[in-house]
């Protein structure tokens, strides 16, 4: 093993064969770019430098204000898509340095029932499906409160009081049930 020692006061003692030291970055992305209410969205931190960061700390993702429960580790977290503005800020640290970075997006509301007290969905027919399982529920609070089974691509809840909604499709075959899909 050969050790270089750089002359002079301060200087760095490197391994020979080690990559040199490098200043971390940082850049954040969401998937799906756009999110809508209830879509499921992976969190990524893009990161590069040496050594290379591992997590995300201080990571806050907000949504109209109030705080958004994340799962997930390291560069990678999920969450709910809530209605109103989104705000994620994060930062990385190693021996080289600090990065952040920040982003926002807006995520429009549900849709909006005003005094016509309906929600109505709609949605492409899935190959093979036998029928589907629609839910809908208060956006925001992901509580889907009503539920209906039907045979045909489109579902009208009636009787609801005045706010924003969010719907819910599963599709069911021979076999069981497919995903929910928003």
């Amino acid at each position: 093993m050969r050790i270089r020692i750089g002359l002079g006061l301060g200087a760095r003692i490197v391994q020979a064969g080690a990559p040199p030291s490098s200043a971390p970055t940082l850049r954040l992305v969401l998937a799906p770019a756009a999110p809508q209410p209830g879509d499921l969205v992976r969190l990524t931190g893009l990161v590069s430098g040496t050594p290379l960061p591992t997590g995300l700390s201080p990571l806050t993702v907000t949504a109209g204000g109030a705080a958004v429960p994340l799962a997930g580790t390291g560069l990678q977290r999920s969450f709910v898509a809530r209605p109103g503005a989104l705000a994620v800020s994060a930062s990385v640290t190693t021996s080289e340095g600090t990065a952040a970075d920040t982003l926002a997006a807006t995520v429009p509301p549900g849709q909006i029932v005003s005094d016509a007290e309906t929600l109505s969905l709609g949605w492409a027919a899935v190959p093979e499906a036998t029928g589907y399982t629609v839910e809908a529920g208060l956006a925001g609070t992901y509580a889907f409160s009503r539920s209906a089974v039907v045979p045909g691509t489109s579902h009208n809840f009636t009787g609801l009081a005045p706010g924003a909604y969010v719907g819910r499709i599963r599709a069911e075959f021979a076999e069981g049930l497919g995903p929910w899909r928003f």
